[in-house]
C-alpha cells in the first residue's frame, strides 16, 4: 500500500530555525496519524541516500487526478521505489520525483512510460510545465498521433528554418519517428 504523502518546502533564516520547524512538523505529522503505523520523514532521509533523481510530470482531468495519483504511488510502491509526487492540484498537474540508484534506471523508465500511458488514456496530457524535451518524444507521439506532430514539425521549420531554438526538443525535425 502506497503511503500518502505531504512535501513541506521549509523557508527559515538559520539552519537551527529550520531543524525546529522540520521536528514540529515531523511530531504533528505523527501525532495526526498515529505513531507508529503512521508516516514518518525518514521516508525523505532515504532519498538522499540515492544517486539519481528522475522528475517529470503529467496533467490530468480532475476527475481523475486522485485515481492516478494513487495507482501511480502504488505502482513505483510494488516496485521498490520511491515516488515523491508533488502537486498543484487544482490545475491537474502533479509532478513526480524519483530517486534511484543507476541500476534501476530501467526500471524507473519503464515505470514512467506506464505513467504517461495512464494519463493518455484518461483524456490527459504527458507534457505538463515541464514540456516534451527529449524523453517525452515517444509519447506525444502517442497522445497526439503523426499528423498533428507533422503539422508541428512544418510550423518548427517555419519559425526556425535554421533550427537554433532548442533544436531536436520535442521533436525531432526529420520525420523518423
Amino acid at each position: 500500500m502506497a503511503v500518502p504523502t505531504l512535501l513541506i518546502e521549509f523557508q527559515s533564516s538559520t539552519a537551527e530555525q529550520a531543524a525546529g520547524d522540520y521536528a514540529a512538523v515531523e511530531q504533528a505529522v505523527q501525532r495526526a496519524c498515529g505513531a507508529p503505523h503512521g508516516a514518518s520523514c525518514e521516508y525523505f532521509e532515504d532519498a538522499r541516500k540515492l544517486d539519481e533523481v528522475c522528475i517529470t510530470d503529467i496533467c490530468m482531468p480532475l476527475s481523475k487526478l486522485a485515481q492516478c495519483i494513487a495507482n501511480t504511488e502504488a505502482d513505483f510502491h510494488a516496485h521498490g521505489l520511491l515516488c515523491i509526487i508533488c502537486a498543484h492540484i487544482a490545475d491537474g498537474n502533479f509532478h513526480c520525483n524519483v530517486p534511484y540508484q543507476p541500476h534501476e534506471l530501467k526500471l524507473v523508465q519503464q515505470l514512467l512510460e506506464r505513467l504517461m500511458n495512464r494519463a493518455i488514456l484518461a483524456g490527459g496530457t504527458v507534457s505538463g510545465e515541464h514540456g516534451v524535451g527529449v524523453g517525452k518524444m515517444d509519447a506525444i507521439l502517442k497522445e497526439h498521433g503523426a499528423t498533428c506532430i507533422h503539422v508541428m514539425r512544418q510550423i518548427k521549420k517555419a519559425l526556425d528554418p535554421n533550427s537554433i531554438m532548442n533544436p531536436n526538443k520535442i521533436f525531432p525535425l526529420q520525420a523518423h519517428l
